[in-house]
C-alpha cells in the first residue's frame, strides 16, 4: 500500500471517529444547558440575578456560537451517508434550540433585572 493509500485510509476512519467524538461532546454541552434551563425554572436558582446571569450568559453565548459547526456538521454527515450519526446530532441540535430559546428569555429578564438594579442604587446614591 502507497503512503497516500495509507493516509487516506487512516483519514477516512479518523473523519467519523472525530464525528462521534464532536457529537459527544455537543450532547454534553446540550445535557448542561437543559441542567442551566431546569435550574433557572426552579426555586433553587440563586436569588441574585447577577449571579445567575454570570452562570447563565456564558454558557448561552458558547452554545449559541457553536450551533453554526453543528449544522455544518451534520450536512457534512448526510452528504458521507452517515444517516445515524446525522440524526442523533440533528437530535441533538433540535433540543439545544430549544433551550437555548429559553435561556435567550432568562438572560434578557436578567439582564433588565440588574439594569433596573444599578439604576435603583444610582438613584438612592443621588438623593443622599
Amino acid at each position: 500500500m502507497t503512503d497516500n493509500a495509507t493516509t487516506a485510509q487512516a483519514s477516512s476512519q479518523a473523519a467519523p471517529q472525530a464525528a462521534e467524538q464532536f457529537i459527544d461532546r455537543a450532547q454534553e454541552l446540550a445535557a448542561k444547558v437543559h441542567g442551566l434551563v431546569t435550574l433557572t425554572q426552579s426555586d433553587a436558582k440563586p436569588a441574585d440575578s447577577a449571579i445567575l446571569l454570570r452562570i447563565v450568559k456564558p454558557l448561552w453565548v458558547t452554545a449559541e456560537n457553536l450551533l453554526p459547526e453543528l449544522n455544518h456538521l451534520q450536512d457534512f454527515l448526510t452528504q458521507e451517508e452517515q444517516e445515524q450519526s446525522a440524526v442523533t446530532l440533528r437530535h441533538v441540535i433540535e433540543d439545544l434550540e430549544e433551550d437555548l430559546v429559553i435561556l435567550a428569555s432568562v438572560v434578557s429578564k436578567l439582564e433588565k433585572e440588574q439594569a433596573l438594579s444599578k439604576s435603583v442604587v444610582s438613584t438612592a446614591r443621588k438623593a443622599q
